[in-house]
């Protein structure tokens, strides 16, 4: 199933409950010449299992970095694995292994990855989107591995929600 047009007929909020609904696997991608951005989302049997959008600054690596959860010396090791020929291991998967950080923390901080990407991607009300329908490079063990869509849109309602109610109590964005 291929699906694509335009945000302003069909959200993204609606195509994650569309993907959700029928426990599509694939990518979906999302761009904005108004913003001169675009991102993807990377979906397997309904659950996200993966984002990226082009402005954000901040890889897993960088994630992993700020959170204090790796050093600046475990971090080169790993990424000097990753950079060996013939090492199919992605880079969270070098550092559990290296005993860096555990499995349990590398899954909190790429669900917080992902959420930031997702986030941003549904304030998107103008753009296109497309969904290719297929087969992922991303390895899923866990077939219930993923955030559930259902829960990252009752998130991002929320956020908005509580934006909304304090937005006109901050005199501006550039506000402490």
């Amino acid at each position: 199933m291929a699906i694509e047009g335009p945000l302003r007929e069909l959200g993204v909020h609606d195509v994650f409950q569309l993907l959700d609904l029928g426990r599509k696997s694939g990518r979906l991608r999302v761009t904005s010449a108004l913003r001169d951005n675009e991102g993807s989302v990377e979906f397997h049997r309904g659950r996200v299992v993966g984002a990226s959008v082009r402005s954000n600054p901040y890889p897993l690596e960088e994630v992993l970095r700020r959170s204090g959860r790796v050093t600046d010396e475990e971090l080169e090791r790993a990424l000097a694995i990753r950079e060996q020929a013939g090492e199919p291991r992605r880079l969270g998967d070098i550092l559990v292994a290296m005993g860096a950080v555990s499995q349990r923390e590398l899954n909190r901080q790429v669900r917080r990855q992902i959420e930031t990407v997702v986030f941003e991607l549904l304030s998107w009300s103008e753009g296109f989107f497309s969904f290719e329908e297929g087969d992922l490079d991303v390895e899923v063990a866990d077939p219930d591995a993923g955030l559930a869509p259902e829960a990252l849109l009752m998130e991002a309602a929320r956020r908005i929600d509580e934006w909304t109610r304090i937005a006109d109590r901050i005199p501006g964005l550039g506000a402490v």
